[in-house]
């Protein structure tokens, strides 16, 4: 079994500083306005309380997730040809 745990707080930590430098720029705010009204968001915790967002994903909910997503999920195999001159 993986200990995600190290990575994952790494992970956090860098969220967490992008965010608080990204949040600085206007363009930080009018996407943020943008994201609200088009996906129809119920309040600002998002941006308000990302890092205590950030802080509560847990190495359950990563597993969790990695389940869902790479390993539940059927594959799609594709194969590509080139194309013919």
């Amino acid at each position: 079994e993986i200990d995600f745990n190290q990575d994952l707080k790494k992970v956090k930590i860098n969220l967490i500083k992008n965010f608080n430098i990204n949040k600085q720029e206007n363009s930080f705010w009018t996407k943020s306005i943008r994201n609200f009204y088009f996906n129809q968001l119920k309040n600002w915790d998002s941006v308000s309380d990302y890092e205590n967002v950030v802080n509560k994903i847990s190495e359950k909910d990563l597993r969790k997730k990695t389940k869902k997503y790479f390993i539940k999920n059927p594959k799609i195999k594709a194969v590509l040809h080139p194309k013919e001159n």
